[in-house]
């Protein structure tokens, strides 16, 4: 098992798949800087932190994000807005706060899973999804949400 990802990974331009779940690393979740990554899975370690511009590098083919059951306190991004192409964002089990990025469910043309059950976050639901709105499954139970 990992500990902490104490400088940034040496990713391969031209992986696509990067897969670090259950293996308890700390820290910040790296920022990478791939222009052929499609799925990165950071699921099931003890993260605590994005880093804000996680989603400025992130290729035009990134698909599949999932941050699942870390430990991971702030607010969702706005930067990963960015990753138009995403498909999956699996945020269950963390500990953000604050409301859902508007431009997260008004780029929602690609976006299939949004799963952001079991966190802090407040406000309301989201209504502003687009009209070509591919979502499927939209969970998020276990917030704070009002009516």
């Amino acid at each position: 098992n990992f500990v902490e990802l104490e400088r940034p990974i040496p990713f391969s331009l031209s992986m696509k798949i990067v897969d670090l779940h259950s293996n308890n690393i700390q820290g910040e979740v790296p920022s990478l800087k791939t222009a052929s990554l499609m799925i990165l899975d950071c699921s099931s370690n003890n993260f605590t932190s994005i880093n804000p511009a996680i989603g400025n590098n992130i290729s035009d083919i990134f698909i599949f994000l999932s941050l699942a059951r870390n430990n991971i306190y702030g607010r969702i991004p706005a930067s990963l807005c960015n990753a138009t192409q995403l498909e999956v964002l699996n945020l269950e089990g963390n500990h953000f706060k604050g409301t859902i990025p508007d431009c997260l469910v008004a780029r929602t043309q690609n976006l299939a899973v949004l799963n952001a059950k079991g966190n802090n976050l407040t406000g309301v639901i989201p209504d502003k999804f687009e009209k070509k709105c591919m979502l499927e499954t939209l969970n998020l139970n276990s917030n704070f949400f009002q009516g």
